[in-house]
């Protein structure tokens, strides 16, 4: 064979390769955004980066099972995800900036929101090396659909009759039924109220204003607020009707005078939605109080969960008392964080026995048998070990 032949026969093998190779690449594109944008011309876009999170975690993972301080861990963790995504997102991000592009930076999954991206915008991000995938960013709307006159009621609604709230003077004293049986004030007599600790809500905003809650806010910079949807730069609450179920939570928490569990604990917030999400009938719906015909969910402690005294979102100083099972959840993260001050390095199966070991003993007011154990038995399937005791769960909590 003669060297020109030769040379020849290699080019068009190159040839070959290089379209083989091109045809078997990834789509950075989807095909769906791309339907969206020759309809709409422009889109709310995710970008997603070929070096994955997973990659920082191996980085790291030995040399956090050796760290015994949960606080320790945690800032470990979330320095080497901001530098793993910070590297990755570089180029990208200048590009955004250059183009004066309304963005977002995810460190956590290694991902960039942008909003309003152009058709040329979205293929430029595309050409990037650094990009392995280009999609829409949807967002998805919850009917507000609510099914009346059920026959049943499933759940509670979260509100109390009066939608309006109450005033209640700020130099009120701690109230609350439940905050009695929760023996919350022996917990606070102990030196116990939530210091140093980080409580973060997951819901439908908050009204960080609120005079009751804003002095424990943690700070947007220190990641205090994230609203992915609208990008507002401080906590807002915006459900459209009753007193807001995201401040309503927080504060059983974190409230200031005598309302919250853990008054003294910071508080971070996430917007996530703006509907409570009780429709009642005919709507799946999975909730902490267990299952009447489901036998294999049920309840491993109990907290108050009716007529709860806490904040509302429709004023710096107004008060609701609403009830569910939405109130019993952050009175007991309340209660966790009077353990978490006294020991940072509890680790969440520990906290969880310790809750169970220390319950009070009640009796549950329906007296039907669930799943062949009696009511006066515990645990059981409607109460679990009993109602928790902020009190005997601190006490219990061994010192770090």
């Amino acid at each position: 064979m003669s060297t020109r032949l030769l040379f020849r026969t290699l080019r068009t093998t190159l040839l070959v390769l290089i379209i083989l190779t091109s045809q078997v690449q990834p789509q950075v594109i989807s095909n769906k955004l791309k339907e969206s944008l020759e309809k709409n011309r422009i889109g709310n876009i995710i970008v997603t980066f070929k070096t994955r999170p997973l990659e920082a975690l191996n980085r790291v993972v030995e040399k956090i099972r050796t760290i015994k301080n949960r606080g320790e861990r945690i800032d470990l963790l979330s320095n080497e995800l901001e530098n793993h995504a910070f590297k990755s997102q570089k180029t990208t991000l200048e590009m955004l900036q250059s183009k004066r592009a309304k963005y977002f930076s995810l460190w956590l999954t290694n991902q960039v929101s942008v909003r309003g991206a152009s058709i040329d915008l979205v293929n430029t991000i595309g050409s990037l090396r650094e990009v392995l995938r280009v999609e829409e960013c949807k967002t998805f709307v919850f009917s507000q659909e609510k099914f009346q006159n059920s026959s049943t009621t499933l759940i509670e609604d979260i509100y109390s009759e009066t939608q309006e709230g109450h005033d209640l003077p700020v130099d009120v004293e701690p109230i609350g039924l439940y905050m009695d049986k929760l023996e919350v004030a022996k917990a606070w007599k102990l030196g116990f109220d939530g210091s140093d600790v980080v409580i973060g809500i997951i819901d439908t905003g908050v009204r960080g204003t609120h005079d009751a809650l804003r002095d424990n806010y943690v700070g947007t910079k220190n990641y205090g607020w994230f609203d992915p949807a609208n990008t507002t730069k401080y906590p807002i609450a915006v459900e459209r009707k009753g007193p807001g179920h995201g401040t309503c939570c927080l504060g059983a928490a974190v409230a200031h005078y005598g309302i919250g569990v853990a008054p003294a604990a910071k508080w971070m917030a996430c917007l996530a939605a703006d509907v409570n999400g009780t429709w009642k009938r005919r709507t799946w719906m999975w909730y902490s109080c267990g299952s009447r015909k489901l036998q294999r969910f049920h309840s491993y402690v109990i907290a108050g969960g009716k007529w709860v005294h806490t904040t509302s979102k429709f004023s710096d100083y107004t008060y609701t008392t609403p009830g569910g099972c939405s109130l019993a959840t952050p009175m007991v993260a309340g209660v966790v964080a009077l353990m978490l001050q006294k020991n940072p390095s509890l680790s969440p199966a520990e906290v969880k026995q310790i809750l169970m070991k220390t319950t009070t003993n009640v009796t549950a007011l329906n007296e039907d048998e669930c799943g062949g154990i009696p009511v006066n038995k515990t645990p059981n399937h409607q109460i679990g070990y009993g109602f928790v005791n902020a009190f005997n769960a601190v006490n219990s909590v061994p010192v770090s």
